[in-house]
């Protein structure tokens, strides 16, 4: 009977062989680090940055254009020419002869185009702008430093957000680890239990329903076994998920609960306003207060200057050396735009802008409070942890005691089998309740760091 939960338990501890072995949680960060799609957004985000900073920039310096063009046409000149001869009263025009002696009495001429051949004409041209005031772009350009500054607090926040999400994964599957140890171990006990009932029966000292309470109990740690396994797999995917690929997670020993400092809430609270993720909400409404000022801008007037140079040349086959012009020019200009009416769209446009702000600062004072509010939540839920430990490690002692109180009067006689089982099941619970206590402890530990925005890879190192 033991050898199919046993299966159940090694087939659900040793389900990814194949799997990365990692000697740390911090191991298991960096390899999430480089599979998780969230931190490669965080990524791309800072380069988009620095591309936006490059486009602003380009504004203000100046911008060069070149062009060629190449074009041929064919040439033609309109002449006139004899159109009737009449030599001595005779139309002679289709087929005269030429060995008479004619005298020319009247003609009359028609004109036709005769071909001179064709012609090319050859022209570059290069020219430079430059924004000489131009307070929009200016004003734009000097914001670029707060987009690179909110890329760098959102990749960290989102850095967090996968050590918390590694470190919760992880004291999940050390949880279903611990479950399936218990649960195994309450079935070797309900096994003992039931071969020494047995073998009473057999001598004939306890009744047959002894043993079938304790057969029925064995049956339910079995399940109780196979239950934790499948607990057991369902958690190892889900760090497989989040990791990216499969692993053989560290060991967290829970006793680490005990050296715990959870601090004072005044702290926390003033640590989560300058948090990686409300910082990085700051400095969008900074962004959007800015773009609101910028787009009042659209107002000024703009001053630009350009310069360009340009040549061209034509050919012609009827021309001596083929050219027949050759000329340059150099064009010099300064500009001055000033908007005076383009359909309402300045206008709306910074309406828009200022909604967009207000809105910002409304999402900030949002997040500021349910961050806040989330960091009192977890503070006084590791208050009420640390009183659940404390409670829970004197829960096991009296089980414990209780357990070997009934093993003891089973002895003598004044105890049945089910009270026994009962009073071990108890112990087990009690067991299995104060090792998740202790994983809760770390684990709303690292969630309030988060909350936080203090949350480190020191922190990681700490469980192993």
């Amino acid at each position: 009977m033991k050898s199919l939960t046993k299966a159940v338990v090694i087939a659900s501890s040793l389900m990814a062989t194949q799997a990365f072995a990692a000697d740390s949680v911090e191991t298991l960060y960096q390899v999430a680090k480089a599979n998780d799609p969230s931190i490669q957004a965080a990524v791309n985000g800072k380069e988009e940055a620095v591309q936006l900073k490059r486009q602003a920039l380009g504004a203000l310096l100046p911008s060069a254009n070149a062009s060629l063009s190449y074009g041929t046409a064919t040439s033609t000149q309109t002449v006139s020419q004899p159109k009737v001869l009449l030599v001595n009263g005779v139309n002679t025009s289709g087929n005269p002869d030429s060995g008479a002696v004619a005298t020319l009495e009247t003609a009359s001429t028609e004109e036709i185009s005769v071909g001179l051949g064709d012609r090319a004409q050859l022209t570059g041209s290069i020219s430079v702008q430059q924004n000489v005031f131009n307070m929009q772009a200016i004003k734009g350009y000097a914001i670029t430093d707060l987009y690179t500054e909110r890329a760098q607090f959102g990749a960290t926040a989102a850095e967090q957000d996968l050590m918390l999400s590694v470190a919760e994964a992880t004291i999940a599957l050390m949880k279903a680890r611990s479950g399936v140890e218990l649960a195994q171990r309450q079935e070797e006990a309900v096994s003992r239990q039931l071969e020494q009932v047995e073998a009473k029966y057999q001598e004939g000292l306890v009744a047959r329903t002894e043993v079938e309470n304790a057969r029925a109990s064995y049956e339910e740690a079995r399940l109780g076994v196979i239950l934790q396994g499948n607990m057991l797999k369902s958690t190892q995917r889900q760090l497989e998920l989040i990791v990216g690929q499969q692993v053989d997670a560290a060991v967290i020993n829970p006793a680490l609960a005990e050296r715990l400092a959870v601090g004072n809430l005044e702290q926390w609270l003033n640590a989560a306003e300058q948090s990686p993720a409300m910082r990085n909400q700051a400095v969008s409404v900074q962004l959007a207060e800015s773009q609101a000022d910028i787009a009042r801008y659209a107002y000024y007037p703009t001053v630009g200057a350009s310069i360009s140079y340009s040549r061209g040349a034509q050919f012609a086959d009827w021309v001596q050396d083929g050219e027949i012009d050759d000329q340059g020019s150099v064009n010099l200009g300064v500009s001055v735009n000033i908007p005076i009416f383009n359909g309402f769209r300045t206008s709306a446009d910074i309406v828009n802008k200022q909604i967009q702000a207000e809105n910002a600062a409304a999402s900030f004072e949002q997040g500021l409070r349910q961050v806040k509010n989330g960091v009192t939540a977890l503070y006084e839920q590791l208050q009420s942890d640390l009183t659940n430990i404390s409670v829970r490690e004197q829960l096991v002692r009296s089980r414990q005691s209780a357990a070997q109180a009934t093993e003891a009067g089973y002895e003598v006689g004044t105890a049945t089998i089910v009270e026994v089982i009962g009073a071990q099941s108890n112990l087990f619970a009690a067991e299995r309740d104060l090792t998740n206590a202790r994983y809760d402890l770390l684990l709303n530990s690292l969630k309030l760091k988060e909350a936080a925005g203090t949350l480190s890879m020191d922190d990681l190192a700490s469980l192993n």
